[in-house]
């Protein structure tokens, strides 16, 4: 969940800069140019990272305003809370909790998840697809997670989260929004 905070403020810096006039002098070759405007990005992306007052939910509000993407916000804004409850209250939940992501999986053609080797029912076939899943833990409970849920949480972040980041840090660029 880090990497992915980092990539957010790369991606919000990028927004950042696109939004700042920046003068060029006619005399510069092209690597000072690359120079200055790397120079420009990183000091973009220290303000970004370093400003309190972009926690999560407002990166997300930045990258994710679709409201076909809220979906994907939530799940992610979940993870959050997951990580932040395993990071800072030894494991244990504070407040009822749901963690809810998208996990690809195969499915018989009618719709049926398929879990393990065996026969299909007769006239069906095998397609991949994705299932809504929600974690829930009680106030008290242990923060726990087993493995095959983190591989298709990882998944959810790389498939779903990460395109609707750059697509919403697109259209910021672009001015689309």
């Amino acid at each position: 969940m880090g990497s992915l905070q980092d990539y957010m403020d790369k991606l919000i810096a990028v927004i950042n800069l696109s939004k700042e006039t920046i003068e060029l002098r006619p005399d510069m070759t092209e690597n000072q140019i690359q120079d200055f405007i790397d120079e420009k990005y990183r000091d973009m992306l220290l303000k970004v990272a370093t400003d309190r007052s972009l926690r999560i939910p407002t990166k997300l509000d930045m990258l994710l305003f679709e409201p076909t993407v809220q979906d994907t916000k939530t799940a992610i804004q979940s993870f959050y809370s997951i990580r932040n409850g395993l990071e800072h209250h030894k494991g244990i939940s504070k407040k009822e909790q749901e963690l809810k992501y998208r996990r690809i999986g195969t499915a018989t053609t009618s719709g049926q998840e398929v879990t393990g080797p065996g026969p299909l029912p007769p006239g069906e076939g095998l397609v991949l697809t994705t299932f809504e899943d929600t974690i829930r833990i009680d106030k008290g409970g242990q923060l726990a997670i087993k493995r095959s849920q983190l591989d298709g949480i990882i998944l959810n972040i790389l498939t779903f989260a990460i395109p609707a980041m750059e697509e919403g840090a697109s259209k910021r660029i672009n001015g689309q929004t």
